[in-house]
């Protein structure tokens, strides 16, 4: 029986791939690194910025970082705006909001830029409970977001965190997303309209993977 549902953000709920991929290049201009072309940095579409930029531009931790501090100013300024939501998805929020289920975001991202979204996009009111990632810690993962959530719907709810773990399933669109919610013993759904190379979320061992935001809806409510 599904009562929580936790989604990613980007690649989930909204289109972010040009502002993010845009801040990226932003980024590495000011390392006066050469950007390669969009296709090559869509690997920055889901995992932490930094350790994308480490891993596939050969960054120092200290220059990720940095990186990253720029890639933010980028983003706060223009590449929020360049951003929208996927088709129907307000639809199943709302959906899901009548229906009684209890919605959370959890994600990687930070959470000034959780907040321009969700604010740009008037969905926040869907969203009572909002964990978002930080440069080290805890929640440096999408695993420890993921632990965060449920133990914070927990506190909430005034139950114990297996409660809420036997009744919650996590939504994303890329493996961070279904990895961090197996880790954590949950359900997982994996969406196929978001960033996710072909074949990743099956390899990811995604629970259930819906093609568009009907079917998410169907298969929820199904458990119910």
């Amino acid at each position: 029986m599904i009562r929580y549902v936790l989604f990613d953000l980007d690649g989930t709920l909204t289109e972010s791939g040009k502002g993010v991929i845009n801040g990226v290049k932003h980024a590495l201009k000011h390392f006066r690194i050469n950007p390669p072309d969009d296709k090559a940095l869509s690997v920055f579409l889901g995992p932490p910025l930094k350790d994308s930029f480490m891993r596939f531009i050969g960054m120092t931790e200290a220059d990720a970082e940095a990186a990253v501090d720029v890639y933010r100013e980028y983003y706060h300024v223009t590449g929020v705006y360049e951003n929208a939501l996927y088709p129907d998805v307000e639809k199943l929020l709302q959906r899901l909001k009548d229906d009684g289920f209890q919605m959370a975001i959890a994600t990687s991202k930070p959470q000034k830029m959780v907040d321009l979204v969700l604010q740009r996009f008037s969905i926040g009111d869907y969203f009572p409970l909002v964990i978002c990632g930080t440069n080290s810690g805890e929640l440096y993962t999408k695993e420890g977001v993921i632990r965060e959530t449920l133990r914070r719907l927990a506190e909430s709810e005034e139950k114990s965190v297996e409660e809420i773990r036997a009744a919650a399933v996590m939504v994303g669109d890329r493996k961070h997303d279904i990895e961090g919610g197996k880790k954590n013993g949950l359900c997982t759904v994996g969406v196929a309209w978001g960033y996710a190379p072909e074949g990743e979320l099956q390899d990811a061992r995604a629970d259930y993977i819906a093609e568009d935001p009907e079917r998410l809806y169907t298969y929820l409510t199904g458990h119910v």
